[in-house]
């Protein structure tokens, strides 16, 4: 018994069916003759996958409406394989379809298609799985899909409607619309026919693509906008940096004087009752005592001073330009420049038995780093606070 799952069909089945192999031959072939520029010769139509198709789908459509689904689907599914494109044999299919290139092409089983009707490669008239009987799309008469649109449900594309390449269409399209995007929607609508022989699927209109053009000359502005703020900033921070110049050399001295660090000279001794003795009878081993902590207290504010950064890395560099290694590097330098009594002092110092032995330098450094930090020590008790810090800033490097 026939199947009847598409009341529509009844009326081109019933005309195509008196329709004879000659006849669709003859249909066929100057179907490909007319809508492809690229044949120059009759005989080429005869190689085309879609004029072989065809001319199976015709075959194995009679059987299947005689009721014979099993050798309809085996001449369909011949077909397939040697061309690329699938049309079941239960579909509806009206004259002047022509399938250019063809490879993967699907047209399922209740897809309805009139006459004049362009599908190129990559095109699936397919159903959502969601529906029964009728399945699959209808496409009115001069309807055109371009290269891998789908068209799935089974709702109507009116007549002259133009579905672009790549379109994902799941709604019904009015007549003479073009779709494009995913999903599909209708960028174009008028009255005017689309004549049989329009191919042009390649100029068609493309919001996204418009608007992604405007997205990108906003952006273009936006980012010469953000530089011109930039370079503003840095003119800004210059000339703040300039003017920051300018007030600290007139207050450089006031800055580098010995008692911005240790205070005025006898204010110490004056509040604490401190009493005076001379400092020459002191232990060179008490000298670098008070010596190692002055000489840290100038080491910390210069670097203090010069950065405020993490107080692990102010540790490191202090660590760096306090140990015994780095203050005997300075000897090298400064023995030269002590005078004859701050020699004096540093030969103590050098010289003197320590109670301490040295971690992590060796013994030569240990004791000269001795001797500097009597020094240092020697003058921060005599209250020669300037004297220390040009020797410290020659021995730095700094001069």
């Amino acid at each position: 018994m026939v199947r009847n799952k598409n009341p529509e069909k009844s009326q081109q089945e019933a005309r195509r069916g008196k329709m004879s192999f000659f006849a669709y031959f003859k249909e066929e072939f100057q179907v490909i003759q007319e809508r492809d520029p690229a044949i120059h010769s009759p005989m080429e139509v005869l190689l085309y996958p879609s004029f072989r198709v065809m001319l199976k789908y015709r075959r194995a459509h009679k059987l299947y409406l005689k009721g014979h689904y099993f050798l309809a689907r085996w001449i369909s599914q011949r077909a397939a394989r040697k061309t690329g494109i699938e049309i079941h044999p239960g579909a509806t299919i009206g004259k002047g379809l022509f399938i250019d290139h063809g490879s993967g092409v699907i047209i399922g089983e209740t897809a309805i298609i009139g006459d004049n009707v362009t599908l190129y490669q990559g095109v699936t008239l397919g159903g959502n799985g969601k529906e029964t009987g009728k399945r699959h799309p209808t496409l009115k008469d001069n309807v055109m899909v371009s290269a891998g649109a789908k068209i799935i449900g089974s709702f109507t594309i009116g007549e002259n409607s133009k579905i672009g390449a790549g379109s994902v269409v799941i709604e019904e399209v009015p007549p003479n619309c073009t779709v494009v995007g995913v999903p599909g929607h209708i960028v174009k609508q008028n009255d005017v026919r689309i004549p049989r022989k329009s191919m042009d699927h390649i100029h068609l209109p493309d919001p996204i693509f418009e608007d992604i053009k405007v997205l990108q000359q906003e952006n273009t502005e936006l980012t010469n906008r953000v530089l011109e703020l930039e370079g503003e900033l840095r003119q800004m921070r210059k000339k703040e940096r300039t003017e920051q110049t300018e007030v600290g050399k007139e207050t450089e001295n006031e800055e580098l004087f010995p008692e911005a660090v240790f205070g005025e000279k006898d204010y110490l001794s004056e509040v604490f009752g401190l009493e005076q003795h001379d400092i020459r009878m002191y232990s060179p081993l008490t000298l670098a005592y008070i010596g190692d902590a002055a000489y840290e207290i100038v080491i910390r504010t210069i670097l203090v001073r010069k950065a405020n950064m993490q107080v692990n890395k102010l540790h490191r560099h202090a660590a760096g330009l306090v140990k015994a290694e780095k203050q005997s590097a300075m000897i090298e330098i400064l023995e030269p420049l002590f005078t004859e009594e701050e020699k004096q002092i540093y030969k103590r110092g050098r010289n003197a038995k320590s109670y301490t032995k040295a971690k992590n330098a060796s013994t030569i450094d240990y004791r000269r780093a001795t001797g500097f930090e009597a020094v240092m020590g020697y003058l921060y008790l005599k209250g020669d606070y300037k004297r220390m810090i040009d020797l410290i800033r020659a021995g730095l490097g700094e001069v």
